[in-house]
């Protein structure tokens, strides 16, 4: 059960209570402990680990990957210790498939050698082998173990590998767990008796500890609600009385959403035939149409000289512009554009020049927040021909676009990226021999 109070009358017995389960919290899980954005511990050791990867050397991942897994064993981080073994059997197993099952062995094998719940529970589940109940009952007799830690790196992987309901279950969760144990059973939860979720062992061993806790213990009410076999206006009613038993919090929508999407198929749509039913046939859900309003999103293009960003939803874009071949060559631009109309769902377009360039590739980003764009831009304004004639090496240069001759123009020689040689004002003739001092 999730919730107990407990009145104990001696002081001294509530500070040995307090000490030790501070104690054990710690030894559970360090919090003072930094980690990197997935989670890590060895910080250190896992950006070696993208490196290679960057520089695509698979033998060198596997060796730092063999390393996190073994220093990871001897500290006790949990989370580090799995995703390492689990990536170091892919990265193994995709340079030789022979060796699977003998990886499959030895990953087993330390993990019985860690023994630590969510490391085992989570094996067992993404692995294969073990039934649903086979689980929970590992989970069952390891209750004490996962009440008392959380590792919530492994509640953004979950079982991943289950489908079913497993897919219909809110985003929100995982940021509510409480511990290890709330994790295991909300994982289990898929195998429940589909559609029928308010069915069998799993269900009740979570529904036994959510009781009503508020908000995961009302969405398992929600779901009771939802997802059950009854007849279409008997589940239409589960559905409103939920609603409105919680009116006015945020997991009531749970509940509208799914009435809005009944009344959604009750509409004239069904009536259509031929090329009219073609027209709503993307209409799949109320939840597709608000995606589609809220969506944000960019769309960048050159036209006529103006880098053009349409934006949806977005108050601004930061675009920024660089030749792609030269690393350390700076930006030519980088500015902030504000959309001053800001319109909701109806697309923004936003214009600004560009500036006097060389010619050459060049990348256009354009970033807001989380969304981002990026096009490659070839700046073309000068034709440029070379030929080797008795007079030595020839140049002949003209107007990209009209093809008219350049009369003048400074000539650099470039070697890898960088300059060799520059002469200044050039005057072309036809074919021109570079000057001899070039």
């Amino acid at each position: 059960m999730k919730r107990k109070t407990l009145t104990l009358v001696f002081t001294g017995l509530i500070t040995l209570i307090l000490t030790t389960l501070t104690m054990n919290a710690f030894l559970r899980k360090d919090k003072s402990q930094a980690t990197d954005e997935q989670g890590h511990v060895l910080t250190g050791l896992w950006a070696d680990w993208n490196k290679a990867v960057q520089q695509d050397r698979p033998k060198l991942q596997e060796e730092i990957l063999a390393q996190i897994r073994d220093r990871a064993m001897d500290q006790r981080l949990a989370w580090d210790f799995y995703d390492a073994s689990t990536r170091y059997v892919d990265a193994v197993t995709d340079r030789n498939w022979k060796l699977a099952d003998s990886l499959a062995a030895e990953f087993a094998g330390n993990v019985r050698k860690f023994d630590e719940p969510v490391v085992t529970f989570t094996w067992m589940g993404r692995r294969g082998g073990d039934s649903p109940l086979a689980i929970l009952k590992y989970v069952q007799d390891h209750a004490k173990s996962l009440k008392s830690s959380r590792n919530d790196a492994f509640y953004r992987v979950g079982l991943s590998r289950y489908g079913g309901l497993g897919a219909t279950l809110a985003p929100f969760l995982p940021e509510f767990y409480a511990n290890d144990y709330e994790y295991a059973l909300w994982q289990l939860l898929p195998f429940t008796s589909y559609p029928n979720v308010n069915e069998g062992e799993i269900y009740a061993a979570l529904k036994d500890y959510e009781r009503d806790s508020y908000p995961l213990g009302v969405y398992l009410e929600y779901l009771e609600a939802s997802l059950n076999s009854l007849a279409r206006d008997a589940k239409l009613a589960e559905l409103q009385k939920f609603a409105d038993k919680y009116e006015g919090k945020a997991v009531s929508m749970y509940a509208k959403a799914d009435i809005l999407d009944f009344r959604f198929d009750e509409m004239e749509r069904k009536a259509f035939n031929g090329d009219e039913a073609k027209i709503v046939g993307g209409l799949n859900s109320v939840e597709d149409i608000v995606r589609n309003l809220t969506d944000k999103n960019i769309e960048l293009r050159v036209e006529d000289g103006k880098i053009i960003a349409v934006l949806k939803n977005l108050k601004s874009v930061h675009l920024s512009m660089a030749l792609s071949s030269v690393k350390s060559a700076g930006a030519v631009i980088d500015k902030t554009l504000k959309n001053e109309r800001c319109s909701f769902y109806v697309p923004d377009t936003l214009t600004l020049d560009l500036p006097q360039i060389n010619d050459g590739e060049y990348e256009i980003k354009a970033v807001s927040g989380k969304v981002e764009e990026c096009i490659t831009f070839q700046s073309r304004r000068i034709s440029f021909a070379a030929r080797t004639e008795n007079r030595g090496v020839c140049v002949y240069a003209a107007d990209y676009e009209s093809g008219e001759p350049i009369r003048k123009a400074d000539v650099e020689l470039r070697k890898s990226g960088k300059t060799v040689s520059v002469y200044k004002d050039l005057n072309f003739n036809g074919f021109t021999p570079l000057p001899a001092e070039i």
